[in-house]
């Protein structure tokens, strides 16, 4: 599958600004979080073309898109909000992704994960796409990866 930079960076442009109200600007190198508490929100796409959606952002990015999904006051967020809001972000970014693959596909559950030292590997993938922005000053990427054939 073809799939650029170029066609991420307009699927999150499409997400997080145009429905979620966040402004983002493009980062020319990629964010490290390492160190600060983050989320990552990945799901998977199977069928004829086989790959992995990844949305990583800072806990405090995820804590603001969750409280504009649920419409609650941001401190009164909870774990399981921020992960739902998370997978759900992660969940519409890789239905944009599968629009763009010429074959059927169906997409997984989200699987979403916290910490400060996330390491997370996609066994058997490589990135096919990768864009990372700043989010309301917080750190926002989004990978995509393609299984090996």
């Amino acid at each position: 599958m073809e799939f650029s930079s170029e066609d991420l960076g307009q699927i999150v442009n499409d997400i997080w600004t145009s429905m979620l109200g966040f402004p983002v600007q493009a980062r020319s190198a990629p964010t490290e979080m390492n160190g600060t508490r983050h989320l990552s929100a990945s799901v998977q796409i199977s069928g004829g073309w086989d790959g992995t959606v990844l949305v990583s952002c800072a806990e405090g990015l995820a804590r603001k898109v969750a409280a504009t999904m649920f419409d609650v006051d941001e401190s009164s967020t909870t774990d399981d909000e921020i992960r739902d809001a998370l997978g759900e972000v992660a969940n519409m970014t890789a239905g944009n992704v599968k629009a763009l693959v010429e074959s059927y596909c169906r997409l997984s559950l989200p699987m979403v994960a916290a910490g400060r030292e996330l390491a997370i590997s996609i066994p058997g993938s490589r990135v096919v796409a990768q864009a990372s922005f700043d989010c309301d000053d917080a750190p926002l990427t989004i990978e995509v990866y393609e299984k090996a054939a």
